[in-house]
């Protein structure tokens, strides 16, 4: 193996075969020099999206309905469209990412002849899938947050490692406020550095330090001491928590000239690095004909979940902050514009002359009036309107109000909340396909960010994946699941063979590895709406009974309908499925049919033979009558006579028994007809 390979692999493990921190083999120099350039080149991130972070600070002063105060000269109103419009994109987006207790599932991929792929990919979605509801705390919690804030900001992530302390996978959610990254970075596979900025209790630091994950040092000294924001006076709080600075970069540690992917983490006070793990694993490590590294892999442990994209394609995209920040600014001015002239004109003002004089004593010396109040005033003049001038105050502009209204219908069109979609009736009588066609059109928008969501899900739960390759044991796995497998037994009483389903332990490496399958959302990317679902699905009820798997279409119509525990509902394998009335019905009309014409035929070969019979008897009468006519005669006259007769006597007997109404001769008749 060649040395720089031979190098990287000894950061990958020492010889107990885990590492999990090399910043102890380093020196005290090349770790000042380490914790010095992560500092620097996060404080250039972070200055690159300098105007970034204004505006993110702007859009959530316009959200916080309690950062302006209102003050006598004027009003303060802020109509909560942004907070609207977050509402219904988490209100329809929540339930398709967690739909009961299924979030994951397996698409199998190239042939399954005998169901194998398919049997493990069900026990894949199966632990998957209670691993990430009930393992990983905040899951599902953290996902809630997440649909809520992406529409306000625009970007949002999850970060995904296996946690050595607690011995866990986990997916947090992260703000973009933390995660720092050039501004003009195209994405996070291509960007040079990725600043998770990180606060940890003392408690969190000594657990860290004890468990090997971070080197010693003292973090007591590394912090200065905190002040109050409202105050220049410090404050001694003991549970105040420390920022560090993880850092996910490239830096070449082993001096070849290729930097390397690491996870270098830094106190920002005082720069201390307390962490360096490689960001790499052996399978990414590819070198050329000369033993040279020509390529190393980094892993990714984050995932960006996008709203829109960003006009000018910077990192952290667009969200309804800053797609309806112009617009809310105006609604909210217009607003109060009119709340204000509203309130000076009920409230009026004006001008007093000298001749009015208010009684000081008695709480008689302001204008405010109380309902039913009559004020003392000192005034002598002939008229006192002429010492009272009032400001020619108007009515609120209905203008302004036209302006208003269309202002939020704007709005409401580009965020998608049309009256049909939050749930009001259209006016008048509407059909139901307009409605759905409505639906269909104003989920246009919806649909395309969705998508998005989608395809961020998607990588979060690859991430996933890969971490139960490395750290989920078979035992876990098998708590969780339930397999068996049918096998070849024998009977005790009999001795006959006979299949039987058997517990069996299912191995967690075989099953996750591979490329047979790819991991994926349960729900789907084109159905983002209940409606949507139940319409597909009743389409599929249309085509049961054409030699589809009518048990997965009742499935799939419970689901759409969210019927709770549907496998209760269903019936088992081996049952036969209830079977629709209306086609009972049609096969009964069918057999009626041919009961009716099976017994005009019947009739009509009952005639035809009874008629045929009249005749055949005729006959042998005459023939006997004639055979008695001539019975004096001798000679073989007489016994072709009689044969004759017997001939018709057999025939007659014959159409006897086939004309009988009951029995098989009433059945074999019918069927010769």
């Amino acid at each position: 193996m060649p040395e720089p390979v031979n190098t990287l692999l000894d950061f990958l493990e020492d010889e107990n075969g885990l590492r999990s921190n090399i910043a102890d083999d380093f020196d005290e120099k090349s770790l000042v020099a380490i914790g010095t350039t992560v500092s620097e080149e996060y404080e250039l991130d972070k200055l690159s999206r300098e105007d970034w972070e204004q505006r993110h600070r702007d859009i959530f002063a316009l959200v916080d309905q309690m950062k302006e105060k209102k003050t006598p000269k004027k009003s303060a109103v802020k109509y909560p469209i942004l907070e609207t419009a977050s509402l219904q994109f988490s209100a329809r987006a929540y339930p398709n990412v967690v739909k009961g207790s299924d979030v994951v599932k397996c698409q199998v991929i190239g042939s399954d002849l005998n169901g194998q792929k398919a049997a493990m990919g069900q026990r894949v979605q199966q632990h998957m899938s209670y691993q990430i509801l009930e393992q990983m705390d905040n899951w599902e919690c953290d996902m809630d947050q997440l649909l809520f804030s992406l529409p306000l900001v625009g970007t949002m992530f999850k970060k995904t490692y296996y946690n050595p302390v607690d011995r866990k996978n986990v997916s947090e959610l992260v703000s973009p406020n933390d995660l720092v990254v050039n501004y003009y970075a195209v994405s996070l596979a291509k960007a040079r550095r990725v600043t998770h900025v990180t606060e940890l209790y003392k408690n969190d630091i000594i657990e860290r330090m004890r468990t090997g994950v971070f080197s010693e040092f003292d973090f007591e000294k590394a912090s200065p001491e905190r002040k109050d924001e409202d105050s220049d006076t410090d404050r001694s709080d003991d549970d105040l928590p420390y920022t560090f600075l993880e850092q996910h970069r490239f830096y070449d540690l082993d001096g070849d000239g290729y930097k390397e992917p690491y996870i270098i983490t830094i106190n920002r006070e005082s720069k201390q690095v307390v962490r360096i793990i490689p960001r790499f694993d052996k399978a990414g490590i590819s070198v050329n004909r000369d033993g040279e590294i020509s390529r190393i892999k980094p892993v990714e442990y984050f995932t960006q979940f996008t709203f829109l994209p960003a006009a000018d394609g910077n990192f952290y995209k667009m969200g309804f902050g800053s797609l309806l920040f112009a617009p809310v600014n105006i609604i909210n001015t217009i607003f109060n514009q009119l709340l204000d002239a509203g309130t000076l004109a009920n409230r009026q003002g004006g001008f007093l002359g000298p001749g009015v004089k208010l009684k000081k004593g008695g709480g008689h010396g302001d204008l405010t009036f109380q309902q039913g109040e009559w004020k003392q005033i000192s005034y002598l003049g002939d008229d006192i309107r002429k010492n009272v001038f009032g400001l020619p105050v108007r009515e609120p502009s209905n203008v302004l109000f036209q302006l208003l209204g269309l202002m939020m219908e704007g709005v409401k069109e580009l965020a998608s909340q049309a009256d049909v979609l939050t749930g009001e009736h259209p006016k008048g009588n509407v059909p139901a396909t307009t409605t759905l066609a409505l639906i269909e059109q104003g989920l246009k928008v919806f649909s395309a960010i969705y998508k998005r969501v989608y395809l961020s899900l998607k990588s979060e739960f690859r991430l996933i994946r890969r971490l139960n390759t490395l750290y989920l044991s078979d035992e876990e796995y098998n708590n969780i699941i339930d397999y068996t497998e049918t096998v070849q037994a024998q009977d005790p009483q009999t001795g006959e063979p006979v299949e039987m389903q058997q517990q069996v332990m299912a191995s967690a490496q075989h099953d996750y590895n591979g490329a047979w399958m790819d991991i994926i959302p349960v729900s789907g990317a084109a159905d983002v709406s209940d409606t949507q679902r139940t319409i597909k699905a009743q389409a599929l009820l249309e085509m049961r009974g054409q030699g589809l798997n009518d048990d997965a279409i009742n499935k799939r119509y419970l689901e759409a309908l969210q019927i709770p525990d549907i496998n209760e509902i269903m019936p088992d394998g081996g049952a036969q499925p209830p079977v629709d009335p209306k086609i009972e019905i049609e096969k009964g009309k069918l057999q009626l049919k041919q009961a009716e014409l099976q017994l005009k035929q019947y009739e009509l070969g009952f005639k035809e033979r009874e008629s045929e019979g009249k005749v055949i008897k005729m006959w042998a009468d005459s023939i006997n009558a004639l055979a008695k006519a001539e019975a004096e005669e001798v000679g073989p006259q007489l016994e072709l006579y009689k044969q004759e007769v017997l001939g018709y006597q057999h025939r007659l007997n014959y159409l006897a028994q086939i004309l009988k109404p009951q029995g098989g001769a009433s059945e074999n008749n019918t069927g010769r007809s």
